[in-house]
């Protein structure tokens, strides 16, 4: 098992860390070494655990009393109470956190969940009282149905009468159901008012338009939010917009909206029930629009949801695709939204911000209750609360998240929660393995005056964060991450970080990051990470696992399983800098940790730091420096770096040494208490630290990139082509670290340009798939007309399904939009943007009507099929050409039309010409005897042009219907000379193998129209 995982730590060395992506064999590794430690090694007591603390401290003259020193060294508003107790008494982080893990392991609820939440922000109870469902002869009756829906406020449904008889014709279980949410969401109205009540509708407004500047640290990325800007205040969230944003959070109660998502997600409970066994049919559909929103009540089977700020989808497997589905984006009309869905495996993709369970300035719930769902969702979703409180709860199945910056369980002045369920009976990792996958400032992520949870309850899940912004000016080729436990404040503005935290509490796990992340914090910000069970993997850049900086608290807890840490470049593994505390424990296992310097219990500037592994055969690797037990002392103040290794025989840059005092540098002090002698027998693996492998002298920085693309973009000609495809192909091996160059390059417009960018995009997508998609659709969804122009295109090319809410919003909003939106549309076979298809295909721009016509042709909607033909008496010919070409796409509907009007000696030429066009572009199984038969009666047409075109379709004639001897034969007795070209022509292709019969660009006798010749691509 130990050769299996050092050679897994060999490829991951030669393995970039923007690739994300853990060798095959390594979680073969993982799995085995999960399974190999059926029987964990017994945990030690927590008096073994304290008895080396003591003893590390002993040899370094010192006792706990000397832990105690004053680390609130910093004006900072906002602190949070726990992190500075944290702080003050170091070794209590341990069991502060061990404590909150095991009280967020023992919640049945999301509702519970946020109780716990609310207790940790120190925000007071929760102050809302649940409801029961209503009873009695009220549900009977009409009258009280229309008071419920009209407490909502104005702008409900003008046919009241209609919608209360369509709900007293529902099973009375339903309809107790249903007034259990309506009654609630008249609460939820009230509650989410009086958060805001002592802001003025100004004030709000500016709230709105400047809080997304606080979500994401000022050197992380700056969200382009395209909102109105506050009179007076820039147009995009700046430092400004922080400021005015900070001075508002002091008016602003969003606690209260903690009680309103509590209220929401117990109600969705209790409704659950009673929707599941009201028995209402599978086709079931009630829409109801109330004064704060659309209600959708659907029935069990497969249902696509395109709006709805309130969606009841009583199961199957459901699409949801839209801007927003349980989210709030600061609306004030619109405080509260959820979706409860009942099961089934749902695909869950929103093209806005604030979603799936994200809310800005309100209540956001979305709870599915089982299925293999996929979520994919942009900035604060999936869990996401600033200024309000944002849940995503999931009851079960293997689950795929994927998101932007801020989600996943992220809060700022607020509460964001991620809670993946697993029924009980789930007994192997392959339960409730779920796939977690974040930009950065997610999974368990917390800003000032929040609460960022991720729990996942069970199975072997992978978790990925960082992958989009390079953390300059420190690391050109490293990520931001700030996830996985991570908590930082505003610190250019004084304003504390809060608490965030991951739990995970079974199966082999994976946790992928890069800087900032796994159990970390920053300037007054706790973050924790506790992993229960399994031999799971951590692989991060720097200052991560148990890592903590600028008077922070950084907790990594792991009490099962083999594990194995893997740290890039230090700050970490128990490692903390300035009047920090970083800790990193290990209750069990034969653990691994590879890292550089400055980790593995060590404490900077000031700081605590401590490695306390409590059994197992242990190996720690490190190069040089501040490692393994040791401090460094700054400005007259001592720091403590500790690490304790209590038991089994353990090994230090591959050399066993047990029962030693093993360090003593500066302030710090390393205990290993294993059995002594061991160092005399045993052999262990020696592990290094897994860097980015990079050519020597090499630079992954602007400069070079500069310089490939320089190469990349030039004229594709003659010698040229060698450089070009060259510097091409050393852009795309970068992988992900080229897509952020890339998305500056998108800014210009080029024709040489362009095609480089389509050359490497197109390379990239294929192994790096998800960071090109999420440049293009951040692009796609921004405000720029040139970034837009190249998503555009770019979405068709890789045919990102993501991209089809927003084509569809800009197909809707101006018609200018549709030239450069069509060609996605029909690539990724947008089925709802037929009707504007058509009335493109209608209208007088013929630039849009061809490029309609292409994408109804691979849509191919048999309702677009009467237009598509019509367009065959156009009197332009690109029209023409287009009609047939997508004419062809209709394959068997299409072919009796295309026969009519082939042989319609009626209808003007260029028409038939055009069937005739279609004709031989339909699929080879379609080319029967009677297709032959057919083709060859219009050899003997008067027309020669319609004789010449029948001649060259006949070179698509498979051979066993003997087409070369039909056209020797016509050759007889046919004398003009374009019909004797086009039968020769055919001849010719015709002697050739099947696979070579690709005929020459299809030319018109004025028009030569080369953008629609050649083979249509799939």
């Amino acid at each position: 098992m130990k050769h299996l995982q050092a050679i897994a730590v060999s490829v991951v060395r030669g393995t970039s860390h923007t690739a994300l992506v853990v060798p095959a064999f390594l979680a073969l590794s993982l799995a085995l070494s999960c399974a190999a430690s059926g029987q964990e090694a017994k945990e030690a007591p927590a008096s073994a655990e304290n008895a080396a603390i003591d003893d590390a401290l002993r040899s370094l003259g010192m006792t706990r009393a000397d832990l105690e020193v004053n680390r609130d060294r910093a004006a900072s508003e906002w602190k949070s109470a726990v992190v500075l107790n944290l702080l003050g008494n170091p070794l209590g982080a341990q069991g502060y956190c061990r404590k909150l893990s095991a009280s967020v392991a023992g919640a049945s609820s999301d509702g519970e969940l946020i109780r716990k939440s609310v207790e940790v922000l120190g925000t007071g109870p929760l102050g809302t009282v649940l409801a029961e469902a209503p009873e009695g002869r009220e549900l009977e009756t009409a009258d009280y149905w229309k008071r419920l829906i009209e407490s909502l406020g104005p702008g409900a449904t003008a046919d009241l009468s209609g919608k209360t008889a369509a709900i007293l014709e529902m099973p009375l279980s339903a309809r107790k159901a249903l007034g259990l949410v309506l009654f609630h969401l008249n609460l939820a109205r009230m509650d989410a008012a009086r958060a805001f009540e002592s802001m003025s509708a100004e004030e709000r407004e500016c709230l709105r338009t400047c809080a997304p500047a606080l979500m994401i640290p000022a050197d992380g990325r700056v969200a382009e939010f395209k909102v109105p800007a506050y009179p007076g205040m820039p147009p995009s969230p700046d430092a400004h917009a922080i400021a005015r944003a900070l001075a508002l959070a002091k008016k602003a109660r969003p606690g209260m909206l903690a009680s309103t998502a509590w209220m929401i997600s117990e109600m969705l409970r209790k409704a659950s029930a009673l929707f599941k066994s009201a028995g209402l049919p599978r086709d079931f559909e009630f829409r109801l629009e109330t004064g704060i929103g659309l209600l959708v009540v659907s029935g069990a089977g497969p249902d696509v949801h395109m709006s709805g700020d309130f969606i009841i989808d009583l199961g199957g497997d459901d699409f949801y695709a839209g801007e927003r589905f349980a989210g709030c984006a600061g609306d004030p009309g619109r405080p509260v939204s959820f979706v409860l869905d009942l099961g089934g495996s749902d695909t869950y993709r929103c093209s806005g911000d604030f979603a799936l369970g994200g809310a800005l300035m309100g209540a956001a719930v979305l709870r599915d209750e089982g299925g293999d769902d996929f979520y994919q969702g942009r900035d604060g979703s999936q869990g996401a609360g600033l200024f309000g409180t944002g849940i995503l709860y999931d009851g079960g199945g293997c689950d795929v998240h994927g998101g932007g910056d801020f989600c996943q369980g992220a809060g700022c002045f607020g509460i964001g929660i991620l809670f993946a369920d697993q029924p009980e009976g789930a007994r192997s990792d392959a339960d409730g393995a779920d796939r977690y996958s974040g930009a950065g400032f997610c999974q368990g992520f917390s800003r000032t005056g929040g609460f960022g949870l991720l729990f996942d309850r069970h199975g072997a899940d992978v978790y990925v964060s960082g992958d989009r912004d390079m953390y300059r000016p420190l690391y050109a080729d490293r990520y931001h991450s700030l996830s996985q436990g991570f908590s930082v404040g505003v610190r250019e503005y004084g304003a504390a970080g809060s608490i965030a935290m991951l739990v995970d509490a079974a199966g082999c796990d994976r946790y992928l990051g890069g800087v900032h992340c796994q159990g970390a914090g920053c300037w007054f910000g706790a973050g924790f990470l506790a992993d229960m069970g399994g031999s799971d993997f951590y692989s991060a850049a720097f200052d991560a696992q148990g890592a903590a900086v600028h008077s922070a608290c950084g907790v990594l807890l792991d009490d099962a399983g083999d594990d194995f840490y893997t740290l890039a470049d230090g700050l970490g593994q128990g490692c903390s800098h300035d009047y920090s505390v970083g800790i990193l424990v290990d209750r069990a296992g034969n653990d691994k940790y590879a890292t550089r310097s400055a980790a593995q219990g060590v404490g900077l500037t000031n700081g605590f730091g401590m490695l306390l592994d409590a059994a197992g055969d242990d190996s720690y690797s490190g190069h040089s420096g501040h490692i393994q037990g040791a401090g460094r002392a700054h400005s007259g103040v001592y720091s403590i770096g500790l690490l304790a290794d209590l038991g089994g025989r353990d090994a230090y840059g591959g050399v066993l040494r047990s029962g030693v005092i093993l360090t003593s540098t500066g302030v710090g002090a390393g205990i290993d208490s294993g059995a002594e002698g061991a160092d005399a027998e045993g052999k262990c693996d020696v592990i290094t630290v897994p860097e980015p492998v990079l050519p020597e002298g090499y630079d992954y920085g602007p400069a070079k990139f500069d310089e490939l693309f320089r190469k990349a973009s030039a004229w594709n000609v003659g010698e040229a082509r060698v450089d070009v495809a060259k510097a091409r192909a050393e852009i795309a091996a970068w992988g992900g670290k080229a897509v952020e160059f890339l998305k500056i390059r998108m800014k210009e417009w080029d024709g040489l340009v362009i095609w480089a960018l389509d050359s490497v995009f197109e390379a990239l997508a294929a192994k790096h798939r998800e960071p090109v998609e999420r440049a293009i659709l951040e692009a796609l969804n921004g405000g720029e007309a040139v970034p837009l122009a190249h998503a555009l295109r770019l979405s068709a090319k890789l045919r990102i399904a993501g991209a089809a809410p927003r084509l569809m919003q800009l197909m809707k909003a101006d018609s200018r939009y549709w030239i450069h939106v069509f060609p996605a549309a029909g690539a990724l076979r947008i089925r709802d943007a037929v009707p504007i298809l058509i009335e493109a295909v209608k209208g007088e721009d013929d630039a849009a009507a061809i490029e309609a016509l292409k994408a109804l042709g691979k849509i191919a909607d048999p309702s677009s099929l009467p237009q598509v033909l019509a367009c065959f008496d156009s009197r332009l010919y690109p029209r023409r050409f287009a009609a047939g070409r997508a004419a062809a796409c209709f394959g068997n509907a299409a072919s009796d039309a295309l026969w009519a009007r082939a042989t319609d000696r009626n209808s003007r030429e260029p028409a038939r010409i055009c069937a005739i066009y279609a004709l031989q572009r339909l699929p080879q199984a379609m080319k029967d005897a009677e297709f032959a038969k057919r083709l060859a009666a219009a050899l003997s047409d008067e027309s020669w042009a319609i004789r010449g075109h029948a001649a060259a379709a006949f070179a698509s004639v498979p051979d066993a219907l003997d087409p070369s001897g039909i056209l020797k034969k016509a050759a007889e007795t046919e004398k003009h000379p374009f019909v004797i070209g086009k039968i020769d022509e055919s001849l010719s292709l015709l002697a050739r193998p099947p696979s070579e019969r690709k005929p020459k660009p299809v030319k018109s006798g004025v028009v030569d129209y080369p953008g629609y010749a050649g083979e249509e691509e799939d």
